[in-house]
């Protein structure tokens, strides 16, 4: 159709004619046009013409009922039906009910049919029944299985063996295999199955199986493998046990023999512990100690292998330890050869007699026990009796003068006895006056917090007023002596007689702040002894002050009693520093100074005395923290010498740690250095300078400070005193495993190593119980072949490093290993601390993986090193936090 919109131009003179549309509104849904030059209308969207106007038109779903099962909706713009659930469409507007899904389904006569979610058909069976398909029932099926308390595929076992596990209920069951008997059962309601099998000998491999044949199924079967096992393991006492029967004179005895490898022995009997020893290479050795109480003792080591078979073997022995006790008695100044007298008695603990019959012999020294110098001992006396006897026993020692040893002395009876006492023999100086007739005698105790002595003196002015005092070796005369110390002051009696004791007879107990000789006395730097002199009081100043020390007043030697031979003690709480040249050798009679301190408080408190610095001149006084250049280190006080070079810092500081730190690669003792203060950096911290001639270093006693709030380490020694940081070990092929209290959290673990070369591999790590195999630990550190440090990485199953570090042989080689571990996320980190080449510390494994055959484990509670290659690395100051 062509619809045309003719609008004729109006020509001059002629008149317009009416528009057909002009009259034609379309209901106001359409506009009017001419069609043939005849009016329409063309309507909107949704409108259709009748006549000349414009009507709405009908909706397609508007008499669209989908029969009552449906809604209509537009396909197309016409009305079509969704039907309902179980309907479908007739036609496009119309719904008729879907055919019923479950007609036609029996079940198999077991269950009842149902629809789904989706309208699908299912069939819920009977009990005892299972679906074998949607529209199906069929009898239900418990797969034959062997359940967790049947020995594993391939274990050893005895020859009785229980199997059990699940099965189809109320089958019959046949067990067969290389079985002697075998009990054949019915599975129970509750689908599971037991038999107690006996297996056929001799001992070795052995099969066992079980079958099932459920009716519409096939028939099932299953199988295992055992190893019979009928042999106990083969153990037998040799070489260091003991002999049967044997009378022992110690409690401490070795166990060693034959053994089944891979099995642990365990000791039991008449033990103060019961140990369990490792057979390595079939054998084992096991050192324990027997129970206290003399008579039988009897001890056995047994082992239980895999198929739960004992082996063992016992002995019996005698235990005869006499309670000889020692009393000291003396001593007494012996005449001959200037030897002091010290008189030992024996006796019965519970004072009644014992059936001894024989000589009781006096045993020195002894291992752990101290010794003594070679020619201190001048002479050892007979006993006096041949039988034991209460009190009567008896042995003289003698002893040379200076002698001041702790010694052991045992008293052995019967070859059985064994009985001790610990011996300090207090060291004895003689004091003379010269061309007179006064003497003296000084007993004194060589070391200690204290100067603790005993004097006694004869032959002097009755009545009048004595001093001992300590005299300076630097001294030019008596009245130059400056530094002295005045120790304790009385006056002879009528006799001409004095005592200085504690007034019981016991040890008089004087503070010195210093060792004698001390740090100011020039015998200090050869250590050849002190001066002990006793002088009249009148003579002699001990009140002094802070510019004018204790001092001589006069010098009357002829009235004096001088010592004959020089004393030594050492005050434990002292350290001492002194100048030093480019070799590290003191220089006497320059630079020093003395450092009194604290040696266990929750602060770090001292007084430091120096002479003879530069005048006029700021210094600090440091702890030195190893490696160069000394990062770390602490700035413990600072102050100026006076115009003479004198200087005193005191000071209570927080260290927050004890001293040396746990992070020192010096942790045998806390290095005290005095700098000029241009020359340290107390920021960073730092030493900027090491200037040998202005420096005064410790004397090579160095310090140790316990700071008890902040210990270093909360277990105790592990393997005797390894953890202690004075304690080394060497490394070896053997593993070197040493416990600590287990720990199941996080933990730190220090340890110091010392490379002795660079081509072998020493590993280090962490691992839960006693570690025998590389795989048993958990988080490693290795010292390689190619002169790097790397961690074992589980996750990729070998040693790697997140950051190369190499290391290296030498003196100053020392590496600080920290190994940071978090037992529950199974991970641990690793930092290495160079004292060579490293000025900061590195990080050589972030968050790495326990190793793979460790992954699991629930704590760790030993400290293991070992070397693969049998290479020999000092491994010292390990500790736990």
């Amino acid at each position: 159709m062509t619809l045309v919109l003719s609008i004729p131009a109006c020509r001059s003179g002629f008149e317009v004619a009416p528009q057909p549309c002009a009259a034609v509104h379309c209901s106001g849904h359409g506009v009017c046009a001419l069609l043939d030059a005849a009016p329409t209308c063309v309507c909107d969207h949704g409108f259709h013409s009748t006549g000349l106007d414009c009507v709405a038109d009908a909706a397609p779903c508007e008499l669209v009922t989908c029969s009552g099962r449906g809604i209509c909706g537009l396909l197309d713009g016409q009305g079509y039906c969704l039907c309902d659930p179980g309907f479908h469409n007739r036609d496009a507007t119309s719904c008729i009910a879907d055919p019923w899904p479950c007609a036609g389904v029996d079940c198999d006569g077991a269950g009842v049919c149902g629809l789904t979610l989706g309208g699908q058909p299912l069939c819920a069976c009977d009990p005892g029944y299972g679906n074998a398909g949607p529209t199906r029932c069929r009898v239900s099926i418990t797969p034959l299985a062997f359940g967790p308390t049947t020995p594993a595929d391939g274990a050893a076992v005895p020859r009785q063996v229980t199997l059990a596990g699940s099965c189809t209920a109320d089958q019959q069951l046949a067990v067969s295999g290389d079985l002697l008997t075998a009990q054949q059962p019915t599975c129970t309601a509750l689908d599971s199955f037991t038999s107690a099998v006996v297996l056929a000998a001799p001992d070795g491999s052995k099969w066992v199986q079980v079958a099932q044949q459920v009716p519409g199924y096939a028939s099932e079967t299953i199988r295992r493998r055992f190893v019979l096992d009928t042999s106990p393991p083969a153990l037998a006492f040799c070489c260091t046990t003991p002999a049967a029967g044997a009378t022992l004179t110690t409690r401490h005895i070795s166990l060693e023999g034959s053994c089944e490898t891979g099995l642990d022995v365990q000791v039991t009997g008449d033990l103060a512990t019961a140990p369990i020893a490792s057979c390595v290479a079939g054998t084992f050795l096991q050192p324990t100690e027997l129970a206290p109480g003399d008579g039988p003792k009897s001890f056995s080591v047994q082992q239980t292998d895999a198929a739960g078979n004992l082996g063992q073997t016992a002995r019996t022995v005698q235990l005869r330890l006499a309670a000889v006790a020692l009393d000291l008695a003396g001593p007494a100044i012996a005449a001959a050869e200037s030897c002091e007298k010290y008189t030992v008695t024996t006796r019965d603990e519970d004072r009644t007699l014992r059936a001894v019959d024989a000589d009781v012999a006096i045993v020195l020294g002894g291992e752990g026990h101290g010794s003594f110098y070679s020619d201190s001992l001048c002479a050892v006396g007979p006993i006096t009796s041949s039988a034991l006897a209460v009190g009567q026993d008896t042995v003289e020692l003698f002893f040379r003068d200076r002698i001041a040893e702790r010694i052991r002395l045992t008293a052995t009876a019967n070859g059985y006895a064994a009985a001790a006492l610990d011996v300090t023999v207090q060291p004895r100086v003689g004091l003379t006056q010269p061309g007179g007739a006064g003497a003296g005698v000084l007993e004194y105790r060589a070391a200690g917090r204290t100067f603790d002595f005993r004097f006694q003196a004869t032959g002097l002015t009755a009545g009048a007023g004595y001093t001992l005092i300590y005299f300076p070796e630097h001294a030019a005369a008596p009245t130059s002596g400056d530094h002295l110390i005045c120790l304790a002051d009385t006056s002879a009696d009528d006799a001409g007689a004095l005592i200085l004791d504690d007034g019981s007879g016991g040890l008089r107990s004087v503070e010195t702040h210093s060792d004698l000789p001390a740090g100011y006395d020039d015998r200090f730097f050869l250590r050849s002894g002190a001066h002990i002199r006793l002088v009249l009081a009148s003579d002699v100043d001990c009140l002094g002050d802070s510019t004018t020390p204790s001092h001589m007043l006069a010098a009357r030697e002829s009235e004096y009693l001088l010592d004959d031979v020089a004393i030594a003690f050492d005050d434990t709480e002292v350290t001492h520093l002194v100048k030093k040249d480019a070799a590290w050798t003191p220089l006497p009679g320059s630079y020093y100074g003395e450092v009194h301190f604290e040696p266990a408080a929750s602060t770090f408190s001292f007084s430091a005395q120096f002479r003879a610095l530069d005048a006029a001149t700021a210094y600090t006084l440091i702890y030195y923290h190893d490696p160069w250049p000394g990062r770390q280190l602490r700035c413990l006080g600072t102050g100026s010498s006076d115009p003479s070079g004198a200087l005193t810092i005191a000071n209570t500081i927080e260290l927050d740690s004890g001293l040396p730190s746990l992070t020192d690669p010096n942790y045998s003792y806390a290095k005290i250095w005095l700098m000029r203060s241009t020359d340290v950096d107390c920021l960073a911290p730092q030493v900027l300078t090491l200037n040998v001639a202005t420096t005064v270093f410790d004397y090579g006693d160095g310090l140790r400070y316990d700071d008890t709030d902040h210990p270093r380490s909360d277990i105790a020694g592990i393997e005797g005193s390894f953890l202690a940081p004075v304690a080394c070990k060497w490394s070896s092929t053997a593993f070197q495993n040493a416990a600590f209290a287990p720990r199941d959290g996080s933990a730190v673990v220090w340890f110091t190593a010392k490379p002795a070369t660079t081509t072998g591999r020493v590993i280090y790590g962490l691992a839960s119980g006693r570690a025998d195999l590389e795989a048993a630990v958990a988080a490693s550190v290795v010292f390689d072949a190619d002169g790097k440090l790397r961690a074992w990485h589980g996750g990729n199953a070998v040693y790697q490093a997140d950051s190369a570090v190499g290391y290296s042989v030498g003196s100053r080689a020392v590496y600080r290993i920290r190994l940071d571990v978090d037992v529950p996320s199974h991970s641990y980190g690793v930092a290495v601390l160079s004292g060579e080449d490293g000025r900061d510390w590195v990080t050589l494994a972030t968050a790495y993986p326990f190793r793979t055959e460790q992954a699991a484990v629930g704590a760790l509670d030993a400290l293991v090193f070992f070397s693969p290659t049998g290479d020999a690395h000092l491994v010292c100051g390990a500790s736990v936090e």
